[in-house]
């Protein structure tokens, strides 16, 4: 009679344990904080119960996407679960076997980007904890100027490095100012005012930029800096900083075997210059020589000029990891041979004041703020030679700021903001020659580039 009594006992323990499991698996109760759990009969393990516990902190925790997927089961997603407000998820009686956990949620990558899980046994190994990062994009500045006809190429930065999908579109909300094309080169129409929006490819992060097109029919500046060295002296710093401030960019002659001496943080400075918003490196010369009206670009033959000339460029590729695409000799002088030379090298397609021909681009001596090197005029001069200029005319003020005094700097900053005032527009050589590429045929360019003085 007893044995009936417990072997009937026996029977009500083993459903009400069943009765118990199956709610867990139904309602996976969060009473469960252990990893794996097991129902024991009569000292013996009935069944197991696995857990699979994370968590996810961060830019974001609640609303996260978790994929267990069964790596065992050749692949096969097992389940999605979402974490909670406090970025929590868990995953309740699973098999022993080996899974990988991975979270995904638009416009975030997370760090790692999967855990793997093994259970074995009646332990469970690894961790499934994950930092959520934001996918951001944005452009270098929030507004530009163009001249009518200009182009200017943007690029959309995202961030973090690691985002997987750096796809983006681009759009213009006034095409007939300025048009956007799908790798976010902007031609100005019209003038007038638009708005130029890179979105993720997502739709999930958006960055606008400002661009005005205004008419050509004023004063083209070209800031023109001699002579930089690689170790980057403090006149040069400070002329970056004055115009950075002035949100105008300039461009700066490099004396190309300075670059051989240079040390790490300097060459990394000037190789992350970007020449369209801050500072186009051009070439100065590789030694820069000068003596006795002599300089690697008066009296070499024509092959010695050639050899100079890739030596430069070899420089520039070895250290700056690119090609400069400006030239100006040593003062400005030049041979015939020069121009023999240059035609061997048609990545350098713009040069100060050279009387050269072919496919390259002139920039005359219009303007010079110095009376002599390091010593500037006072900037009401300077803007009275200005209104003698015809308009749309390219005037380069040519600089030599290491060697300037504290008078210097202070005409300078009001020949800025005087400039700025009467409307001048500010740009570098190459984005100047591209302009006129795009305005005159090249048959027409060279007779609207002649040379003043």
């Amino acid at each position: 009679m007893n044995g009936k009594k417990n072997s009937t006992r026996d029977v009500l323990v083993f459903f009400m344990f069943l009765l118990f499991f199956i709610f867990l698996c139904v309602r996976e109760a969060a009473v469960f904080h252990r990893v794996a759990a097991s129902v024991f009969h009569r000292g013996a393990a009935l069944f197991h119960i696995y857990s699979i516990f994370g968590t996810v902190n961060g830019a974001v925790q609640s609303g996260v996407n978790i994929t267990l997927t069964d790596i065992d089961g050749k692949g096969k997603a097992t389940l999605t679960k979402t974490t909670d407000a406090n970025g929590n998820f868990s995953f309740m009686n699973q098999a022993k076997g080996t899974y990988w956990v991975t979270p995904s949620l638009t416009g975030y990558i997370f760090s790692p980007d999967g855990a793997t899980i093994t259970i074995t046994g009646a332990n469970v190994i690894g961790k499934a904890h994950f930092t959520a990062i934001m996918v951001t994009v944005y452009i270098k500045k929030s507004n530009i100027k163009l001249l009518k006809m200009q182009t200017k190429q943007l690029t959309a930065i995202i961030r973090p490095s690691a985002a997987l999908n750096k796809d983006v579109m681009w759009t213009s909300s006034n095409t007939s100012v300025a048009s956007v094309s799908s790798t976010g080169l902007v031609t100005a129409v019209a003038v007038g005012k638009t708005e130029v929006k890179v979105t993720t490819r997502d739709g999930n992060m958006i960055s606008t930029y400002s661009v005005e097109v205004v008419s050509p029919d004023r004063l083209i500046v070209i800031i023109k800096a001699d002579d930089l060295t690689a170790s980057i002296g403090s006149s040069f710093m400070r002329l970056f900083n004055v115009c950075n401030l002035a949100e105008i960019p300039f461009s700066a002659g490099l004396i190309i075997e300075t670059l051989e001496t240079a040390t790490a943080r300097p060459l990394a400075f000037l190789s992350n210059l970007d020449p369209q918003e801050e500072c186009e490196l051009f070439i100065h010369g590789y030694t820069h020589y000068m003596k006795n009206g002599k300089t690697e670009f008066i009296g070499p033959d024509e092959k010695t000029q050639i050899a100079t000339f890739k030596k430069i460029l070899d420089t520039c590729h070895l250290y700056l990891k690119r090609d400069l695409s400006v030239f100006c000799a040593p003062g400005g002088h030049t041979d015939a041979n020069t121009v023999l030379a240059l035609d061997n090298f048609p990545s350098i397609k713009t040069v100060f004041y050279s009387p050269t021909e072919g496919n390259r681009l002139v920039i005359p001596w219009l303007l010079s703020a110095e009376y002599e090197v390091g010593k500037m005029s006072n900037h009401n001069n300077i803007i009275e030679q200005t209104k003698k200029l015809p308009t749309g005319t390219a005037a380069v003020i040519q600089l030599h700021p290491n060697v300037w005094t504290e008078k210097e700097w202070i005409e300078f900053n009001l020949l800025i903001k005087a400039l700025k005032e009467k409307g001048a527009f500010f740009i570098t050589p190459s984005e100047y020659a591209k302009w006129i590429e795009r305005l005159y045929p090249p048959h027409r360019i060279y007779g609207h580039m002649k040379r003043e003085q």
